[in-house]
């Protein structure tokens, strides 16, 4: 066996304490994505405007994917407020999303970052948690210059309104020939009889791990073939179920003798089903 390809990308994780401004956490993920080269753990450094003057903007960040990089630019609003828009390749933007943090108290921010995706996981604990995450898809068994795009974008808020547009199972994407992205349902959802948690358990009751996996419409398709498919897997992200507890750290084997460890993200709207489980360790 081997690390499925999703799962085998470089990557980091950095755990920030009593966060009272948001530029904390800018700083820490501008230095996370910023750090240079480590082929030890297959870390590559994301790309910058003084990298690719015509194609990345002043304060803009793309990953070093050379199949379907992730563009983001993050912002600082204001103290409580952090928002970062979200770019493929072909230079729509996909989102603008923002987390707001409490001004009353401190937070905990995790910050992610790796070849294909970044995210924001803020556990404010006077109010609900808040998120940013993007990324880009591993298409295989097809090629990553297949007729879908393949970036997503997603998080907490448009500005300061918290909007509903902050579940699990959806986020934004370009579909098809669409010249404005769009939020919807896009993520495979697993169920058991009657919506119970059948498919959440092994018969003797071990926790089933899957891939976040979704879905979007194809370029220049009409008809049948104009309907949602599939696209492909988020990088190092697996989907856990709700019986876990939220923020809560898991260790899943990824390959023989080998454990991958991830935290389950406590912003996104899990509406008591899954939970996305980004890689730490």
């Amino acid at each position: 066996m081997a690390v499925p390809a999703f799962l085998n990308t470089g990557f980091k994780f950095q755990e920030l304490f009593m966060v009272a401004d948001v530029q904390t956490i800018l700083d820490a993920w501008v230095a996370m994505v910023t750090t240079a080269d480590n082929p030890a753990i297959g870390w590559k450094k994301w790309y910058t405007h003084a990298d690719f003057p015509g194609l990345i903007e002043s304060g803009e960040y793309c990953s070093p994917s050379a199949a379907n990089p992730v563009m983001i630019k993050p912002t600082r609003v204001s103290a409580t407020q952090l928002s970062w828009r979200v770019r493929g390749t072909n230079l729509v933007t996909i989102c603008t999303r923002s987390i707001v943090i409490p001004s009353t108290n401190t937070v905990t921010a995790r910050v992610f970052a790796g070849d294909c995706h970044s995210a924001i996981d803020v556990l404010t604990w006077s109010a609900a948690a808040e998120f940013l995450l993007a990324g880009s898809l591993d298409p295989l068994p097809d090629t990553a210059s297949s007729e879908i795009n393949l970036v997503y974008g997603m998080g907490s808020r448009s500005g300061t309104t918290r909007d509903s547009s902050d579940y699990w199972d959806a986020c934004w994407m370009q579909d098809g020939d669409d010249a404005s992205p769009v939020y919807t349902t896009r993520a495979c959802q697993f169920k058991g009889q009657s919506g119970t948690v059948r498919a959440k358990r092994t018969p003797s009751g071990s926790i089933v791990y899957r891939p976040r996996e979704l879905f979007a419409k194809t370029r220049g398709a009409t008809g049948t073939y104009g309907n949602y498919h599939w696209a492909g897997r988020c990088f190092q992200i697996l989907l856990a179920p709700s019986i876990l507890p939220s923020g809560s750290r898991v260790r899943v084997p990824i390959d023989t003798g080998v454990l991958g460890e991830f935290i389950l993200m406590a912003g996104p709207n899990n509406a008591s089903n899954y939970y996305i489980a980004l890689r730490c360790a």
